[in-house]
């Protein structure tokens, strides 16, 4: 039997929209020789490229993102969480920075994707906040190595005490920017595999923990949209009606293909 979620008295709604096609679902598709989105079976050199690490978006995701940018435009929108990843902060830019209402947006650790591949990898806080000067970065502020912010959000502590460890063993003198610290942690993942660092059930914790987070800000309760640009994963957990109680496997989710607009209502357990 599956857990479903209980009806609230008081629900909010959301739109969610999943980051744009990126240069790492391109590499995906030409390894494989398919005109599809690879979601399963992936090309392991594809998977671990440091060349992919916290990739972008593709030309075709810029018009992706333009296209959602059109069917926004009329509509008010007072917020928009965004995941971290450079694939989620470059759709966010291209639909919103010249939205009529002029939204904040809030950039939240815990939208981030799986920690699967390299392209999960996160790039420098620091660095991401001068390219994005109007994004509210204060949810970082907490983390005690920021390049590892991205470890900091899985479940399992004992994976990100493991890389820590490792990196400060292997750099015990040097700061730990992102370009030191994205091939230790893509020779972790690689390692595991195809084990992952993080489960369905502790995605489906994350997804629970940033509900309960929204629901609590102050945008909910004012008129207009609040928008959380994400990820497939992500997303397809944030868009179920329940879990399957044994493997946690979403039920009645969603996938969202690249740049999809998508309504709903935050509902609790």
């Amino acid at each position: 039997m599956g857990k479903r979620f209980r009806d609230m008295n008081s629900l909010h709604n959301v739109t969610v929209i999943r980051h744009a096609e990126s240069l790492y679902n391109v590499a995906q598709r030409r390894a494989l020789n398919t005109i599809h989105e690879v979601m399963h079976n992936e090309d392991i050199n594809v998977k671990f490229d440091l060349n992919l690490v916290d990739c972008g978006i593709s030309p075709e995701g810029e018009e992706q993102s333009k296209r959602a940018a059109e069917q926004l435009k009329d509509q008010k929108i007072r917020i928009v969480f965004t995941s971290p990843l450079r694939r989620c902060l470059q759709t966010t830019r291209i639909i919103f920075d010249n939205h009529p209402d002029k939204p904040r947006v809030v950039v939240l650790p815990a939208l981030k994707e799986i920690l699967s591949s390299s392209c999960d990898i996160g790039s420098d806080i620091k660095a991401l906040e001068l390219e994005y000067p109007d994004y509210d970065f204060r949810g970082f502020e907490s983390y005690e190595i920021p390049s590892l912010w991205y470890l900091y959000e899985i479940q399992r502590e004992e994976h990100t005490s493991a890389v820590t460890r490792a990196l400060k063993e292997k750099f015990p003198t040097e700061d730990l920017t992102a370009d030191i610290v994205a091939p230790v942690v893509t020779q972790y993942l690689k390692s595991m595999y195809p084990e992952a660092v993080e489960t369905q059930k502790d995605i489906n914790a994350r997804v629970l923990r940033a509900k309960d987070y929204l629901r609590k800000q102050p945008e909910f309760e004012e008129e207009g949209k609040a928008v959380v640009v994400a990820h497939s994963r992500f997303l397809e957990a944030f868009t179920a009606s329940g879990f399957e109680e044994e493997n946690g496997a979403p039920i009645g989710a969603r996938w969202l293909k690249n740049a999809e607009v998508y309504d709903l209502s935050l509902i609790h357990i």
